[in-house]
């Protein structure tokens, strides 16, 4: 009984362990990194840095000096952002921070700049809920909104003023 109780009572009176850091993370510096649709690339991110969770399963990639997005193949845009957030499970990201993408497919050079994006990995929709500065050829538009359905080539925009 004395063992017994003096386990209970020295447990009693031991410190308190101090809290550990409430989001643990790997950094990395000067990354780069390609990830796979299939048997093809799908996307290669460039970045000064990186944080990935504790599960691994959400990396943030920080000044992203080139990111490029693949289908069949084939390169179709090249994104810069100051961050892009991944989610490994589904394979969508969202990048915030003067967002510039430009289209690497096509006959004629499309850019936009934005301030965030949204990628939905499998409706293979790109997403600009704010407002959107897009140069086509020799024109440009401002738009409150853009998105483009890469499965059906299919832009929908929202209030949109063209400048010639």
């Amino acid at each position: 009984l004395a063992v017994v109780l003096y386990f209970l009572v020295s447990s009693l009176l031991q410190p308190d362990l101090p809290p550990g850091p409430a989001h643990d993370q790997l950094v990395l510096h000067d990354v780069r990194v390609q990830g796979r649709n299939g048997e093809s690339a799908g996307w290669a991110f460039a970045a000064r840095s990186t944080d990935i969770s504790t599960d691994g399963s959400v990396v943030t990639y920080h000044d992203v000096k080139s990111g490029t997005y693949y289908a069949g193949g084939k390169a179709l845009y090249r994104l810069k952002a100051g961050s892009v957030s991944l989610d490994l499970r589904s394979q969508n990201y969202s990048a915030a921070g003067g967002v510039r993408v430009s289209s690497l497919a096509g006959r004629e050079p499309q850019e936009f700049e934005t301030a965030q994006i949204f990628w939905n990995n499998a409706l293979q929709v790109l997403t600009c809920p704010g407002s959107v500065h897009v140069r086509y050829k020799h024109n440009a538009l401002d738009t409150s909104q853009l998105s483009v359905n890469f499965k059906t080539g299919d832009t929908t925009l929202g209030r949109t003023q063209l400048s010639l």
